[in-house]
This record gives structure tokens, C-alpha cells and sequence, in this order.
């Protein structure tokens, strides 16, 4: 029996890279739950990146507000919104789906889950 090979990469696979899809999500709107922070915070990146407006949410004021204020900075042309709350709680789920969806935007088309409950 022959061992497996494995290929070491140390960058992003180029079927993924972000530069292919600039602009490719522009009038797309995504909800990332868990974007403060971690993997969270990098897909809302990749996707303002992107050219979609963001709502980035998560239970930490001060982690929302820093990536909110990234991503506004970076992408001058995005629109880029902070929801704080806790998506684990009804009610805070219920106030971000009326914030983001109804009072801002009344759709969205690409929503990532980072959240564990």
C-alpha cells in the first residue's frame, strides 16, 4: 500500500481567491452571524470584498463596531451595517431579522452561519 501524497499550501486555493470575485456580489446583500470575529469576520470581508453589502452581527459590541468600521473604511463603496445580539436568543434573532432584513435592506440573498448554539 503507497502512502498518500499531500500538497502543503500556505495561500488560498486559486479556484477561491477573492480578486476572481470582485464586484461579482455587487446589489447582493449578506447577513453574516458571527462576523465580529474568526472565520466570521473573514467571510464578511471576502464578501464586501466582493462588492455586497454586509451586516455583520455578533453577541461582542466592541468586536461588531471594529469590523463594521474595517469594513467601511476598506470598502468605501459597500454598504456595511453592525446588529449586535446573541442569534442563540429568540429575541435577539427576531430584533436582527427586523433590523437588517425589514429596516435595511428587506432581503437578503447570501447568509453564512458561524453561530454555535
Amino acid at each position: 500500500m503507497s502512502k498518500p501524497e499531500f500538497t502543503l499550501r500556505t495561500s488560498i486555493y486559486p479556484s477561491i481567491e477573492p480578486e476572481q470575485f470582485e464586484q461579482s456580489l455587487a446589489g447582493k446583500v449578506a447577513l453574516v452571524t458571527g462576523s465580529g470575529r474568526g472565520i466570521g469576520k473573514h467571510i464578511a470581508y471576502a464578501l464586501a470584498k466582493s462588492g455586497a453589502s454586509v451586516a455583520v452581527t455578533g453577541r461582542t459590541k466592541s468586536q461588531v463596531d471594529e469590523t463594521t468600521q474595517e469594513l467601511s473604511k476598506s470598502f468605501p463603496n459597500v454598504k456595511v451595517i453592525g446588529v449586535i445580539g446573541d442569534v442563540c436568543k429568540r429575541s435577539d434573532l427576531e430584533r436582527l431579522v427586523e433590523e437588517v432584513w425589514l429596516s435595511v435592506w428587506f432581503s437578503s440573498e447570501i447568509y453564512t452561519d458561524e453561530m454555535t448554539c
